[in-house]
């Protein structure tokens, strides 16, 4: 976080599984612009109040989607659907480590290569730029 602080050294910030936006708020309250990735449809409806609420709507653009190695239709498995909840998956329902775990909830969902979302708005990401992941 400590290159969000400074505004010349960041112009651009991804916030991929952006969660409620903690980290693309503070982005953009720092001036930079940012596109916000939150695949959960619950954590995505606060993403959004937050962005309204501190009227941060011209700096950050969000989107409910999911990336994945390949542009596909499947399902994007929950571990909880609690708002704020994390470590969900797409495509497979097991954890971060490969571990299998029972979804509570299955959505579906198309999840889009990353190659496919950033190479045709290449010509608008300024050359300083940042994914969090």
């Amino acid at each position: 976080m400590s290159g969000l602080t400074h505004s010349n050294i960041l112009t651009y910030f991804g916030d991929i599984g952006a969660n409620v936006g903690v980290f693309s708020l503070y982005a953009a309250m720092k001036g930079h612009s940012v596109q916000a990735f939150e695949p959960s449809p619950g954590n995505y409806y606060i993403l959004c109040k937050n962005i309204e609420i501190n009227k941060l709507d011209k700096n950050i653009s969000a989107y409910c989607l999911a990336f994945n190695d390949v542009t596909k239709l499947d399902m994007f498995f929950m571990q909880n659907t609690k708002l704020g909840g994390a470590l969900s998956t797409f495509g497979e329902e097991t954890d971060g480590f490969g571990k299998p775990f029972t979804a509570s909830f299955r959505q579906s969902m198309i999840g889009f290569s990353i190659d496919k979302i950033y190479k045709p708005i290449q010509t608008s990401i300024p050359k300083s730029h940042k994914d969090r992941c």
